[in-house]
């Protein structure tokens, strides 16, 4: 099944518990309080690595889309300090330098945390699975430790 928003939530701190060091803007969220992975929703909301809904819910449950998801990674590596080598934009079939996600999607295919499909599209309101997740998340692991040492 696809990924959701809570573990999501859960997969970033428990990768990068330094997250939950950093400073953060504590959010209302109404819908919370009942996720088992409640602690972790509010460091990633607070972090800004995710968004809550404008009515104030995180929606644990609802599965992420590949959009959001390299949306969270791109934020995630800039946290960190880590940035993609300067080079010219990866071709997307669709997408656009204007679209408002653009900027992020380039950021983790640079890095190498997600790809493309094999018709080239990054297909930004598909799912992502338990362990394209993992594999992501591990790769940005792997990018902050040699970054670090």
């Amino acid at each position: 099944g696809s990924l959701t928003r809570q573990q999501l939530a859960a997969t970033i701190v428990r990768y990068f518990p330094q997250v939950a060091e950093l400073p953060q803007n504590m959010q209302i969220m109404t819908d919370a309080q009942e996720s088992w992975a409640r602690p972790e929703i509010h460091v990633i909301v607070g972090t800004g690595l995710i968004d809550p809904f404008p009515n104030h819910t995180f929606r644990p449950a609802v599965p992420i889309t590949r959009g959001l998801f390299a949306l969270s990674m791109s934020r995630l590596a800039r946290l960190l300090g880590i940035a993609p080598a300067d080079s010219p934009g990866i071709p997307v079939t669709d997408l656009k330098p204007t679209d408002a996600l653009y900027r992020d999607i380039q950021t983790v295919l640079g890095l190498g945390i997600l790809g493309l499909e094999d018709s080239g599209s990054f297909n930004v309101s598909g799912g992502v699975c338990g362990e394209e997740a993992v594999r992501a998340v591990e790769r940005l692991l792997r990018l902050s430790r040699r970054k670090d040492g």
